[in-house]
């Protein structure tokens, strides 16, 4: 059996995919990866640390490294388990409002070099449908599609892949796949803040722009559940992966229709003329290489993939006069 190392399993999308493969395991032997704990007391534990609830904390299969880092932790661990065959890397601070903008590229280089160093032989690293701009083609970018960031975290993300590429041409580098990943169910600015107000469990509600057709926008969304299932066939595939793949559910949803599936009132307003209505990316070549079930794109499978079924769907709040 093969195993898989996953990069970032103690931050946002991780933590979904640990979830997802704990209830569903994949064909792999799996290593979680966070960084190393610092030697203060465990009372003031890192950030990305697992909280004390987590049943996975105290995981053998735990790694406790940083990429950016000494390598000998990854090597000592292999050294005694074993060859990794692949290396899916989520790691990478989020954006946050009225802070700097984050910089993936040195992690991601670091994971590369790493990964060539231990022998790994395919690394798959999330990028973002960011890179591509907007607005969309009405079939979605394609991987082939120019890269066209009309924000910061875009054009990080595309300095990122590019730094990336050079590196991958380098003698011995591993298989790389970038990953531009759509909205993710739960991990985005939509549902994330209702997801953690149910669990303090308070009511949620949110602000949407609403277009002329009167629909929300229009964008590639993909559950975690189903992310996690692309991420074991990815890593599992016996043929080389292409150098970019998009990652979303087939068919496009519009926000305001998530947000009924989830039960999320929101406070419908008008878009701004610099709102973009369509932003989809074309799933063409991820379908040749994974098979998703139509299911996958709708609304309320991708709400029952959080957990989240709503009695009824809610009302739109009343527009403020």
């Amino acid at each position: 059996m093969p195993t898989w190392l996953l990069v970032g399993a103690t931050g946002r999308l991780g933590g979904m995919v640990r979830t997802a493969w704990a209830d569903s395991p994949p064909p792999a032997r799996l290593l979680w990866q966070r960084r190393t704990r610092p030697s203060p007391p465990p009372s003031d534990p890192l950030p990305s640390d697992p909280p004390p609830s987590d049943p996975l904390a105290a995981d053998p299969a735990w790694l406790d490294w940083s990429p950016l880092g000494d390598i000998a932790p990854l090597l000592e661990r292999l050294a005694i388990e074993g060859p990794v065959r692949a290396m899916i890397v989520l790691a990478g601070a989020a954006p946050r409002p009225e802070a700097p903008m984050p910089d993936h590229t040195d992690l991601a280089l670091a994971c590369l070099e790493a990964a060539r160093r231990a022998g790994i032989g395919r690394v798959l690293i999330a990028s973002s449908a960011a890179v591509y701009g907007a607005p969309s083609p009405p079939a979605g970018f394609a991987e082939t599609a120019p890269l066209t960031p009309v924000n910061a975290y875009g054009a990080m993300k595309a300095r990122m892949e590019e730094a990336l590429r050079q590196a991958a041409r380098s003698p011995g580098a591993p298989e790389l796949c970038l990953l531009r990943i759509g909205n993710v169910a739960g991990a985005d600015a939509l549902l994330a803040p209702h997801l953690a107000a149910l669990r303090a469990g308070r009511a949620a509600r949110a602000g949407l722009d609403i277009f002329a057709d009167g629909r929300g926008p229009l964008r590639s969304y993909i559950g975690p559940r189903t992310l996690a299932q692309v991420l074991a066939a990815l890593a599992a595939a016996p043929a080389p992966l292409p150098d970019a793949l998009n990652i979303a559910a087939p068919a496009p949803v519009h926000m305001d229709a998530l947000a009924a599936a989830a039960g999320l009132e929101i406070a419908p307003r008008p878009a701004p003329a610099t709102a973009q209505a369509r932003i989809t990316l074309d799933t063409t070549r991820l379908e040749r290489l994974f098979s998703l079930a139509p299911a996958a794109s709708l609304p309320q499978s991708m709400t029952r993939e959080l957990g989240i079924i709503p009695r009824s769907a809610p009302r739109p709040a009343a527009k403020s006069t």
